[in-house]
């Protein structure tokens, strides 16, 4: 059986309880906690009204099976990496006519680029849903290998932010897109 790595004060109390027969000795032998998820506690953040959405994606049912596969695609791309870093995150989406999309990411904590690029890449390689009047923008807040889930209500991408103090702050979201991603 593979060892545990208990702290100290638990192996402690583990050892005073086999050796007190409270416990059989196998009982310090626990099994390794399962890994944590690639993905994990997930949130839908609409970034626009509800209603706008609804407008320009014409099928919920679409949109939901547009998340689910984002969400799919997001272990596909991240289950295989190694050196996992846990943390907190909002996957970004903005999907335009045409379907075209494109994928920011919001980390808690900060990941070498490459891994950011694929998981990236990864979002970007979903067909997305087909749009009409605009771009419509959300984020899957969640858990990534058990980070803690972000505790603000949006996402802030770095290149967001950057345009909007460009822009003194006075863009909407569909428009901030659409400055960071021109056609």
């Amino acid at each position: 059986m593979r060892p545990v790595s208990f702290s100290s004060t638990r192996r402690a109390w583990l050892t005073a309880l086999c050796l007190a027969g409270a416990l059989p000795a196998s009982a310090q032998d626990a099994p390794t906690p399962p890994a944590p998820a690639v993905l994990a506690h997930t949130d839908l953040v609409l970034l626009q009204p509800e209603a706008l959405l609804r407008e320009r994606s014409g099928s919920t049912e679409a949109l939901a099976r547009y998340v689910q596969a984002l969400q799919q695609a997001t272990v596909r791309a991240l289950e295989a990496q190694f050196g996992r870093r846990p943390t907190g995150a909002f996957l970004v989406m903005a999907v335009k006519p045409g379907r075209r999309s494109r994928a920011w990411l919001d980390l808690d904590s900060p990941w070498p680029e490459p891994l950011q690029q694929t998981l990236r890449r990864a979002l970007e390689a979903v067909p997305p849903p087909e749009v009409q009047g605009g771009p419509i923008v959300f984020a899957i807040k969640g858990s990534l290998w058990g980070g803690r889930v972000p505790t603000r209500a949006a996402p802030a991408p770095q290149a967001w932010r950057d345009e909007a103090r460009r822009h003194e702050g006075k863009l909407d979201v569909a428009e901030l897109v659409l400055a960071v991603w021109p056609d």
